[in-house]
């Protein structure tokens, strides 16, 4: 499968104002670029009150709902059509219409977004764009996901390089079209899109994708998942005080992300053993023990049933079942 590098324009324009309102300070070279020539935002009338909203929690504060928005959104900031089964149904875009949309079109606006974007910051943009691109095609790591997910779906992987972020990155899907946007790495050398945490994040963010699309497709196996999800996170929680728990409250959204990182060590195994022509078993036992330790508990029985099962949700199911009748 092959991953297509994209720039993306609205991805630049929210990560902007939320690092302003975050008081971020050191970025990639091309991040610091974009806080420069847009600086002059944080003096509007518009975004003050945009930061006000927030504050007040009247609209969305944590920055992954605005990458979401970014994808769902067209080059004018207006609404793409609906895609329900994505999360971007009628509700979410009339709360957008009603309480986001008029005040961030007026920053955009007010800050000339469109001609400073273009002329200052797309062309750096592209050249980061180009030299990731290279480099996944060089590498394919889209072959590993093929062949442990298959592409009965006929997806098409995007990936958005995010020089706004540092650490981490972001999974949204729309349709068939599953995206990745990645952030940077601070490292010796400074503040990189580093091609190791860009491929084994995109193996994170694209298997979240595929995770979900698979397990919707089948109501049976959705209700499925929600009652055993819900019986066995009952069950553990009493005796988990970790972060993980708060961060991943919701019974489904935890084992989701148990399975996931999972499958991310697998995958990030077999990628660099053939990339690099070395073991990484010990590694990864040694990943799936720090997972477990910060709260993934079940961890290491997904990653053991993967091993030896050809089908990802059915051994995700399989997991599950087992635990919950143990």
């Amino acid at each position: 499968m092959k991953i297509s590098v994209q720039t993306n324009k609205n991805v630049i324009f929210f990560e902007t104002l939320i690092s302003f309102i975050n008081n971020d300070k050191d970025l990639h070279p091309l991040g610091m670029k974009v806080i420069e020539e847009f600086k002059d935002i944080k003096k509007l009338k518009s975004f003050e009150e945009f930061q006000k909203n927030i504050k007040e929690k009247r609209v969305p504060s944590h920055p992954w709902q605005y990458i979401f928005l970014s994808i769902n959104l067209s080059d004018d900031l207006t609404p793409k059509s609906l895609s329900p089964a994505d999360g971007f149904g009628p509700n979410r875009e009339k709360s957008y219409k009603e309480n986001i949309y008029p005040i961030v079109k007026k920053i955009h606006t007010e800050c000339n977004f469109e001609e400073v974007y273009k002329k200052k910051i797309l062309p750096e943009y592209k050249v980061v764009a180009k030299d990731i691109q290279q480099l996944l095609d060089k590498r394919n790591p889209g072959d590993v996901l093929e062949d442990f997910w298959s592409n009965q779906l006929n997806t098409s992987l995007i990936f958005i390089p995010d020089p706004l972020r540092v650490g981490g990155g972001s999974g949204v899907s729309r349709g068939k079209e599953f995206y990745s946007i990645t952030g940077t790495v601070e490292t010796e050398k400074g503040i990189i899109f580093k091609d190791s945490h860009m491929i084994s994040n995109l193996l994170h963010e694209y298997s979240h994708s595929f995770f979900k699309t698979y397990l919707y497709k089948s109501e049976d196996l959705f209700k499925k998942n929600e009652e055993i999800c819900k019986t066995l996170f009952e069950r553990i929680k009493e005796e988990k005080e970790s972060e993980v728990f708060k961060n991943y409250g919701k019974s489904t959204i935890y084992f989701e992300e148990t399975f996931i990182r999972a499958v991310q060590i697998l995958l990030s195994k077999r990628f660099f053993e053939k990339a690099m022509n070395k073991d990484m078993e010990s590694k990864a036992l040694e990943q799936l023990r720090k997972r477990k330790e910060e709260g993934f508990t079940y961890i290491e029985e997904f990653y053991k049933e993967l091993e030896n099962n050809q089908k990802p949700i059915d051994s995700y199911i399989k997991v599950l079942e087992n635990i919950v009748n143990n």
